[in-house]
């Protein structure tokens, strides 16, 4: 289906914020910031004028469709630079002769400190039980498993988001 440049228009003011709300999504559980994963929706948006066929879905389930597929590969593509960026860091690490981890051990326990209450009590949980929440499962399966201690502890649902939240970008940050 071809779109008039007003359809176009009405079409991308109609669905801004389901991009917005998309992007969000995508950056609580990436942390890739909003705004790159919002840029990413856009482009999507204006692919998605060229490839709609209006017989197969309405416009915002191909739209939906379109947009988390991209955002997807997005996420997957910044994930690979961000590996290849840490693997030449640590060889360059590696050559450096006057390296030594004293800074890191620094830079970890400053973060640590840095934790707000309920992040610092759920870092304190895993190591404790580390054989509960990190015994070879995927981390989506402890995610989950580490949810659900915290809930029969009497944690409210926001809590646990923000603590793991707040533990993820400061990893990711790193």
């Amino acid at each position: 289906m071809m779109f008039s440049e007003e359809e176009k228009q009405a079409l991308a003011i109609k669905h801004t914020n389901q991009l917005h709300k998309l992007a969000w999504s995508f950056n609580r559980t990436t942390g890739i910031p909003e705004e790159e994963l919002f840029s990413e929706a856009c482009v999507s948006l204006v692919e998605a004028f060229d490839k709609y066929v209006e017989d197969k879905a309405c416009f915002s389930t191909f739209l939906q469709k379109l947009v988390s597929r991209r955002l997807i590969d997005y996420c997957h593509s910044q994930q690979k630079h961000h590996d290849a960026l840490s693997g030449k860091d640590i060889d360059l690490l590696a050559e450096d002769e006057n390296y030594t981890s004293k800074p890191f051990e620094n830079d970890f326990m400053e973060l640590y400190k840095s934790l707000s209450s309920n992040a610092l009590e759920v870092c304190k949980l895993i190591y404790s039980k580390p054989e509960v929440f990190l015994d070879g499962v995927p981390p989506k399966t402890a995610r989950g498993r580490l949810n659900k201690y915290l809930r029969e502890l009497g944690w409210k649902y926001q809590d646990i988001w923000d603590a793991t939240a707040e533990i993820k970008n400061i990893v990711n940050s790193r």
